[in-house]
């Protein structure tokens, strides 16, 4: 896992201080190549092979090849022999020197032949061009600014900080923040600054600096009938190549069924896992704390090496500035600081750390993918007459809303998708500036803005669609980003054995009424490890992990959101937010509510990456 930086012009200087900036993602060493046409850069966390060994950017000899590449090939040596065949030399056992030869014999054809994650730039000085490139689940991200025919690149957004890039605010990209919590899709909050999205590729010709994207291809969409040894069988496989490398790692156990069946997989497979990873919350409720005691219990009846951190207000309070500042964006996540301390305590043990991530999303774990109820609704009657009564009853006063509800109806993939996911339903956020009032012409801007990042195609199956679409979105746009940001803060590589491509296509091609019945979700993943892990994960019910920001915010976490809600915090928004409003309606309470905190918490989180980043408006 590293950092890759460049630009398509010549300035040895600046390239040094984009790999300067993201020096965090690669402690193991940094390269950089330039010529007349390309400078690219490249922080080093060395994986599969030793530091001498896997020196970026790889260049050719006759220097008309350049990479630079961030990620994991799962399947690469595969792919080695695949490439020998052809008449591939290698000096390597590493991955990259693998994607090098296999983009220098195929060109971006061959990023379809990749399983794993990564994010790479590629020269290709006979065609006079250059291609970025991000894998098929998001799990690695990638951001660009392209102006007057020049591109810049890197892993983070500090890279492209580091030019003469303007700092101002995209308030498209921020309309869809307070909507759903995180920004989705293609753009970022920084006007002219966006991202590779999921399973695309995108060339900059350099003769003339026109750029396309084009999308490496849709999901296998077969159909097969569930076999509860096939999807174990292809989950031992993919742990087994999730812990390729000569790194020690652990895991994050959640104490959930897919972190657990992650872990089950190691043991059989005896793998020389390091040690197991979960928090406590300093609090006298128990029920917070219900995953850790959990996760414990596991540790225990596994033999394995755990790691119980425990977070108090007060490390909570020190990280909250931090972790935002990590991922370079704010979060709708209460529990964003928890997952800073964990990783920065894991980090003193291990270099990978597997997750169970991406489980929930493959096999229909959460409440929301039983709203099947819908489709029932719209089988049994008339879909016009549903999708009136639908705007009916969300019409206000406001003419805006109005005319936007007449394009969006809940028989749409897309329109459901941001009806269940949006954040919350309230009218209108405390903004000063008119040009942020949302929830006048909300549902629709966001639908259009979400348009452009869009890839997955309808199908019959509209709770497996609406799953890719969290894929598409939530994971690649707020997991993954996120996951990635903190634990390569410490250098450390996070890792989601879930996502194989392979599973991915298996669990898509399992109809939604084999993996979720009335009150009984995740039906696959019970049915394949039945008998296998114990009952007291099996049988449990879906609790979520979350932090107990609601109790801290009558003590000293309560004090320092007010501080940040002020006008004395960070001036420039203060033409943005009204905070006496939010004073008055949301901080004199006695307790707070997950309702409550949906009020407040993106706008703490906004003001705090507004300050670090010194947003304009």
């Amino acid at each position: 896992m590293c950092a890759i930086n460049g630009f398509n012009f010549n300035n040895k200087e600046l390239l040094l201080k984009m790999n300067e900036a993201t020096n965090h993602r690669g402690p193991d060493g940094t390269g950089h190549f330039v010529n007349d046409k390309i400078s690219f850069g490249h922080n080093l966390l060395a994986i599969t092979e030793l530091p001498k060994k896997s020196r970026q950017p790889f260049v050719s000899e006759d220097n008309n090849y350049v990479l630079t590449y961030n990620g994991e090939i799962y399947n690469y040596r595969s792919l080695r022999r695949y490439l020998e065949k052809l008449g591939s030399k290698f000096y390597t056992d590493c991955d990259t020197e693998v994607l090098f030869q296999g983009l220098i014999k195929e060109g971006p054809s061959f990023i379809s032949k990749l399983n794993g994650m990564f994010a790479f730039a590629f020269y290709d000085r006979k065609n006079n061009k250059i291609f970025l490139a991000r894998d098929f689940s998001g799990i690695k991200p990638l951001y660009y600014h392209h102006f007057n025919k020049k591109i810049i690149f890197s892993s983070e957004i500090r890279g492209i900080l580091t030019h003469e890039v303007s700092r101002r605010l995209d308030k498209d990209s921020a309309n869809a923040f307070f909507m759903l919590g995180y920004v989705p899709g293609q753009r970022t909050l920084i006007e002219g600054i966006k991202k590779v999205c999921p399973g695309q590729y995108i060339e900059l010709d350099l003769k003339d600096g026109l750029l396309t994207k084009t999308w490496l291809g849709q999901l296998k969409k077969t159909v097969n009938n569930f076999d509860p040894e096939v999807l174990r069988e292809k989950i031992n496989k993919s742990v087994l190549d999730h812990t390729m490398g000569l790194r020690p790692f652990g895991i994050y156990l959640s104490g959930g069924l897919d972190s657990t069946a992650v872990l089950y997989e190691l043991m059989k497979n005896k793998s020389n896992i390091s040690k197991s990873y979960t928090t406590r919350f300093d609090v006298d409720d128990e029920a917070i704390n219900e995953d850790a005691r959990i996760a414990k219990r596991l540790s225990s009846d596994y033999g394995i090496d755990h790691c119980e951190l425990l977070i108090d207000e007060d490390n909570f309070i020190k990280a909250t500035e931090e972790v935002v500042k990590s991922i370079e964006e704010p979060r709708y996540n209460p529990s964003l600081a928890a997952y800073w301390l964990l990783a920065r305590e894991a980090s003193k043990d291990v270099t990978i750390v597997l997750s169970g991530s991406g489980g929930d999303e493959l096999f229909l774990g959460y409440p929301k993918y039983l709203f099947s109820r819908l489709n029932n609704l719209y089988n049994k009657y008339p879909a016009s007459i549903l999708n009136t009564a639908f705007k009916i009853k969300n019409l206000n006063k406001s003419i805006k809303l109005k005319n936007a509800l007449q394009n969006f109806e809940l028989n749409n993939l897309l329109d459901r998708w941001i009806y269940i996911n949006k954040l919350t339903n309230k009218s209108h956020l405390p903004f000063k500036n008119k040009s942020f009032k949302l929830f006048n012409y909300d549902l629709i801007d966001l639908k259009n803005y979400l348009l452009d990042s869009m890839f997955v195609e309808a199908g019959d199956d509209i709770e497996n669609e609406l799953a890719n679409l969290d894929r598409l979105f939530w994971l690649a746009d707020e997991e993954f980003i996120r996951t990635d940001k903190i634990t390569m803060r410490f250098g450390m590589e996070g890792r989601f054995p879930l996502l194989d491509s392979d599973i991915i296509n298996y669990a898509n091609s399992i109809s939604s009424r084999e993996k979720i019945a009335p009150h009984n979700l995740k039906i696959m993943m019970k049915r394949a490890y039945e008998n296998r892990l114990p009952d007291y994960v099996i049988n449990k019910r879906k609790t979520g992990w979350r932090a107990p920001v609601s109790q801290w915010m009558n003590g000293r976490f309560g004090v320092m959101v007010r501080d940040i809600l002020s006008e004395d915090y960070y001036r420039e928004t203060n033409d943005l937010f009204d905070f006496e409003y939010i004073k008055d309606q949301y901080l004199n309470k006695s307790s707070y509510s997950t309702v409550d905190l949906k009020k407040f918490m993106p706008i703490v989180s906004f003001q705090i990456w507004a300050k670090s980043f010194n947003i304009k408006l």
